[in-house]
Parts: C-alpha cells; sequence; structure tokens
C-alpha cells in the first residue's frame, strides 16, 4: 500500500507540471510545452519522471527487502502509465481550452 500510495502521490506532482505549463500557453510570448519537452533535449520530462519513478521504486524495494529488478520494473510500468494519463490529460485540457487537432 505504501508502494502505491508513494507513486500516486509522485504521479501528481509530476502531472501538475504539464498543466501547469498548458494552462500558461494562453499567455502571450509563452512558449506552453515546449520548455518541458524539447528543453535540454527531446522528451526531457518523461525521462526525469522515469528517473524519479525507478529511484523511488527501487528505494522502497531496498526498503521491504524485496528483489531490486522487481521495483525497477514497476518503476519503469508507473512511468508509462504517467505518461500516457498525462497525455491524456494535456490533450483534454488542449482542446478544452480552444485548442485545435
Amino acid at each position: 500500500m505504501q508502494r502505491l500510495l508513494a507513486n500516486i502521490a509522485l504521479s501528481l506532482i509530476l502531472l501538475a507540471v504539464p498543466v501547469a505549463a498548458q494552462l500558461t500557453a494562453l499567455l502571450p510570448n509563452s512558449m506552453g510545452l515546449d520548455v518541458l519537452l524539447y528543453w535540454p533535449f527531446h522528451h526531457a520530462l518523461f525521462l526525469l519522471a522515469l528517473i524519479l519513478f525507478l529511484a523511488l521504486n527501487i528505494s522502497l524495494s531496498i526498503k521491504e527487502k524485496a528483489r531490486l529488478w522487481r521495483g525497477a520494473a514497476l518503476g519503469g510500468i508507473a512511468a508509462i502509465s504517467w505518461f500516457s494519463l498525462s497525455f491524456l490529460v494535456v490533450f483534454q485540457l488542449h482542446l478544452s481550452l480552444g485548442g485545435q487537432l
């Protein structure tokens, strides 16, 4: 249960970043999601999330004295799930703010 709550908390914290970037995209001279996706390199935010999820789940595996590969696998699954969910949330927010496909 602790692992699930920790992953949900990290997901919500990381989800706030692209949502805030999408909301500021309405401001004049705003770069919006370009800053998150392409600076300093392509898909930087996803790689940061992957590193954070891996570190969280591996450290929890060490704490629980479980196998490290299990923590790494769960961290990878959590990162991919977070990316899918954040993509859908930001896409829906973009459309609801008047964006076009």
